[in-house]
């Protein structure tokens, strides 16, 4: 987002240091957002976060699961289930 060039040592570790395939990723949900303090971006900011980081994840081969807008208790409960039901118990 900033135009910082990826380095061949980025490139490197990225290619020889791989996660479990299957990624969480939370999209920025409008109802709910505000900046303060710590969150500096405006809207447009965190939704093109949330884009440049979810096409790198498919870049480098991972698989982003997208956590649905809900409680915090419902979208735990996503994630376990997903968990459970899926290769992350390599």
């Amino acid at each position: 987002m900033i135009q910082l060039p990826v380095t061949s040592e980025m490139k490197n570790i990225t290619t020889n240091y791989l996660y479990n395939p299957q990624v969480f990723i939370l999209p920025p949900w409008p109802e709910i957002y505000r900046t303060d303090g710590e969150r500096k971006q405006t809207w447009e900011e965190a939704a093109e976060t949330y884009d440049v980081m979810r096409s790198t994840y498919i870049d480098y081969g991972y698989t982003p699961i997208v956590v649905p807008p809900d409680t915090p208790q419902a979208r735990a409960n996503f994630i376990l289930r997903n968990i459970i039901q899926s290769d992350f118990q390599q």
